[in-house]
């Protein structure tokens, strides 16, 4: 397998993929896992992940929050904390099997909650049930710094740490989750070390983002979105970007085609050529801090005021490469390369490459709560 710390590699490189099946048919996490399998070049073993949709049908209206720690002493602490904090409907160890490369793996644990009752009651002039949840996982971070939530949506899951795809897969055991939406990432880290929770995707409540590439802009971004409130543990370009998007969308209610034309926005001569020019350039003053620089590929999920959709978009340069596919199934795909596209659908229908800063987004239409 080779020195997982030789600077032999790709740095433009990394491996991102998604696909989101239409009607809620689900799949388990083995279809995913073909596909980083395919672009293996693209890693070099120090971080993969995996967010699945839908894997937990029988707690789909609960806070999922996946946490990892250094010990379960520190665990169990950080049970005490939860348990003050939210109503625990069910908490238990998130399965693993053998630990990858012999190395010490944190303690995982996976919590089923809900804001309790008189809490809703006072929060209602004051934030949002979800603003509640971040602010909560803020401050367990701060207090138990060998701690990490890295996945507190409703019926999601993120699966993430040290190695290639194919052995955080083995380790969590995906194939045994079944979701209508997952989100790979094979990770080659450029800046940060390659730690457990560093790996991407990057979660946070109904988000999942996965990416390649390089943000010029990360202090000017970083800086933003602390000065509403977020937090950058990780330091990585992977966590502003979910936390842009969560600000625009979530927060300020922009529509995710507006967001995306926010932190991707045309050059300042293309705002005559469309319609909604004017608004536009207003945005882009308003929001100038939160605007994207550098080469990168995007591609997440969400699940948002009883809508889930999968989505992704490019640096407005196309610096890197990003494919998308559709199937005669019902299944729309996203890849750093074709062939990862090609292993996903069974049936392919059309391909293509999207154009620098366009936004694809597909959402679901239904979902089979049974399969």
């Amino acid at each position: 397998m080779g020195d997982i710390w030789s600077e032999e590699g790709i740095l433009s490189g990394c491996g991102i993929v998604g696909f989101i099946s239409r009607d809620g048919k689900k799949f388990d996490g083995s279809r995913i896992l073909k596909a980083t399998g395919v672009m293996r070049e693209r890693y070099n073993g120090l971080g993969a992940g995996f967010a699945g949709y839908g894997i937990y049908p029988n707690h789909r209206d609960e806070y999922c929050l996946h946490v990892m720690a250094e010990d379960e002493k520190i665990m169990i602490q950080v049970s005490e904390y939860l348990d003050s904090r939210f109503q625990i409907v069910k908490d238990e160890k998130i399965p693993t099997g053998k630990a990858i490369r012999d190395t010490e793996p944190p303690v995982f644990r996976r919590f089923f909650v809900n804001v309790p009752e008189w809490i809703l009651s006072s929060l209602i002039k004051r934030m949002s049930p979800d603003d509640y949840v971040l602010r909560k996982i803020r401050r367990l971070h701060v207090r138990f710094p060998k701690a990490y939530v890295f996945s507190s949506g409703k019926n999601i899951g993120v699966f993430k740490g040290i190695g290639y795809p194919e052995e955080v897969a083995q380790f969590f055991r995906i194939e045994n989750y079944s979701g209508y939406m997952w989100i790979g990432h094979g990770r080659y880290p450029t800046n940060t070390p390659g730690w457990w929770g560093g790996a991407h995707p990057f979660s946070i409540l109904g988000w999942s983002v996965a990416h390649n590439g390089e943000i010029s802009s990360y202090g000017t971004n970083k800086r933003f979105v602390e000065s509403a409130g977020y937090v950058c543990y990780m330091l990585t370009d992977t966590e502003v970007i979910t936390y842009l998007l969560d600000l625009l969308v979530r927060r300020h209610r922009l529509s995710l085609k507006t967001a995306v034309k926010v932190l991707t926005p045309p050059r300042w001569d293309e705002y005559e050529k469309t319609d909604n020019g004017r608004n536009l350039r207003i945005l882009r003053v308003v929001y100038r801090s939160a605007v994207l620089s550098g080469p990168f590929a995007v591609v997440g999920g969400y699940s948002m005021d009883g809508e889930i959709g999968l989505f992704a978009f490019n640096d407005r340069l196309k610096l890197r490469p990003m494919v998308v596919g559709e199937g005669n199934d019902g299944i729309i795909a996203v890849a750093s390369e074709e062939h990862a596209v090609i292993e996903l659908l069974s049936k392919m229908k059309r391909i293509w490459h999207p154009k620098g800063g366009e936004l694809v987004e597909v959402k679901m239409e239904s979902e089979r709560h049974g399969e």
